[in-house]
Formats: structure tokens, sequence, C-alpha cells
């Protein structure tokens, strides 16, 4: 029921960013799926990683990686994994939408990554790292159970790579 929540609400936040106009319309979007390879995206998170993808509608600020669901005859099963990248222009509404609960439970600032940063937890099945550098906000979406520890450092390693190619 907690992961129904968190991507209702994800999905919910997602149309937040599609509706909302765009701050610097004459910046030509950036293809995500562009900004890391499947080898690069699987380093990161530490497990294999399907090629990246745009959505349906082809949103080119958009892309999305998921690990291979692997059922294996013994042993345990790999995470699966879905990683969500968003490089769009910077709108204070919508990075500190989840921002506004900075020093609660949930929610942890990031100080060497971008102008500012922090993370936003879900249960434990979702991470949402935000990273605003000059006029670009990059929004990271973790959706899996894997130990906070490695989403954290996994995202952060992600982030910082999308950044240094923008």
């Amino acid at each position: 029921m907690r992961l129904r929540a968190c991507l209702f609400a994800s999905a919910i936040f997602i149309l937040l960013i599609n509706a909302a106009p765009s701050p610097a319309a004459t910046a030509a979007p950036v293809d995500t799926c562009s900004l890391l390879s499947q080898a690069e995206m699987s380093a990161a998170i530490g497990t294999p990683m399907h090629p990246g993808e745009h959505d349906v509608m082809g949103n080119m600020r958009s892309c999305t990686w998921r690990s291979p669901q692997v059922f294996p005859r013994s042993g345990p099963r790999p995470p699966l994994v879905v990683l969500q990248l968003w490089v769009m222009p910077f709108d204070k509404r919508i990075f500190d939408a989840e921002g506004q609960r900075t020093g609660k439970e949930n929610v942890i600032s990031v100080s060497d990554l971008g102008d500012t940063a922090y993370f936003a937890t879900y249960g434990g099945a979702m991470t949402v790292l935000n990273v605003k550098k000059g006029d670009i906000h990059v929004q990271l979406t973790w959706i899996g159970t894997v130990d906070q520890q490695s989403v954290l450092d996994g995202e952060k390693t992600i982030a910082a790579q999308v950044l240094s190619e923008l």
C-alpha cells in the first residue's frame, strides 16, 4: 500500500512538472537519455540496468532506466530498481515542493552537490534527489528496495555525472 501511495505521489509531482510553464522557454531541452550510458548507470546503481528510455510521449527531459526482472532458480533475486531522471529549467515552486519538509525526518540536505540539493525519502521504497545548479533543476527518482546508503550514494554519483555533462 505504501508503494502505491509513493507511486501516486510521484505521478502527481510529475504532472505538476509537465504542467509548469518553463521560465527559460528559449533553452533547448536536454536529451536526458544521452547523459548516461547503460554501463554508467549500471555501475552507479551496482546492478545491471536496461538502456534508458524516454516516456511514451517522447519527452526528452525525462529518461527511465529499469533493472531486468530476473527470477533465478536458486539464491536471492537481484533488486528491482527503476530510476527516472529529469533535467528541466529551474522553477522554485517545483524544486521546493518536497524540500518544504527540510529538517523533517524524511528530508536530508546535501551540501556537496550543485548550488543546493536534498534527498526526500518515502517509506524506504522511493527516494527523490533534487539538485539546483544555476538555472537547471535535476531530479532523480529511485524506486526499489535497496539499502538506503547505496541509494543515496548511487543517486549522488549519477547526479554529479549529469551535472558535469550539462
